[in-house]
């Protein structure tokens, strides 16, 4: 089982536009796929479903089973199931956070994925700015725990500036959590939101492949299309399939899965 999270320190950024769509693509090509929602604004439940859940609270406090906190998608029947977020997803935080914040939160949630034959797990977070004090760089609890357990991150960036800061902290993370016997690594950086016609896109894209190199991934359009994903519950390309957008989201998401297989030696051993 691979677990894949998307991560970044700002909102806006297309985090959860990106975990939308590659489950729904792994879902779509056979692969049987948990989406877990674990920011309390609950912006994928949504998009999946158009209404909120409380699984990732009933799961991560241990109140219900795994298979009993999720929920099943339409039109994807068991290929792809749903550990919806909603406002009480914060109560997980609170509670994370009482407990010392332990990096291994999602252990038990997580081994019950395995168990129940998941091939990947997409992990949502929510925006988190890491916090200075006087021992170091302080992750929020829920997205350690998630970074902790994954074994690749996907970073979406916007090119409104050029995103190498936020870029260079995440790494400072994953060192951190790799020292405390994480398998966590960076898996690419996607550019979200990408407008050819700004000088600025062009040479931020320029700076971010020039640092980052081959873990830059295709680009992601800015384009109204991604916005009606909710309406529909549908990724891009099952209702604009000529969009550009369709496109570029495609590539992505084989690159994902073409990246994942080079590398699954790695996750195995």
């Amino acid at each position: 089982m691979i677990i894949v999270t998307l991560a970044g320190e700002k909102g806006g950024i297309g985090k959860t536009t990106l975990a939308f769509h590659l489950a729904c693509y792994l879902a779509q090509h056979g692969a049987r796929v948990l989406a877990a929602d674990l920011d309390p604004q609950g912006n994928l439940t949504y998009m999946f479903t158009g209404t909120y859940a409380d699984g990732v609270k009933r799961a991560l406090l241990q109140e219900w089973p795994l298979m009993s906190a999720t929920q099943t998608v339409n039109g994807y029947g068991e290929h792809l199931r749903l550990l919806g977020g909603s406002k009480a997803t914060g109560n997980v935080r609170t509670w994370l956070a009482a407990a010392g914040s332990p990096l291994n939160a999602l252990s038990q949630p997580l081994s019950e994925a395995k168990a129940a034959g998941f091939n990947f797990v997409i992990l949502d977070t929510p925006p988190s700015p890491a916090v200075e004090n006087e021992k170091g760089r302080i992750l929020d609890a829920l997205n350690a725990a998630a970074l902790y357990a994954s074994h690749f991150v996907l970073a979406p960036v916007i090119l409104e500036q050029l995103p190498l800061g936020g870029l260079a902290a995440l790494s400072g993370t994953l060192k951190a959590l790799q020292s405390k016997n994480s398998k966590v690594v960076l898996l690419g950086v996607v550019p979200m939101m990408f407008d050819a016609r700004t000088a600025e896109h062009a040479q931020n894209l320029g700076d971010l492949v020039g640092v980052y190199g081959k873990y830059v991934y295709p680009v992601v359009s800015r384009a109204i299309a991604v916005s009606r994903c909710p309406a529909y519950g549908k990724p891009v390309w099952d209702f604009e399939p000529r969009n550009p957008v369709s496109e570029q989201l495609i590539r992505v998401a084989e690159r994902m899965v073409s990246d994942v297989r080079s590398r699954v030696t790695m996750v195995a051993s």
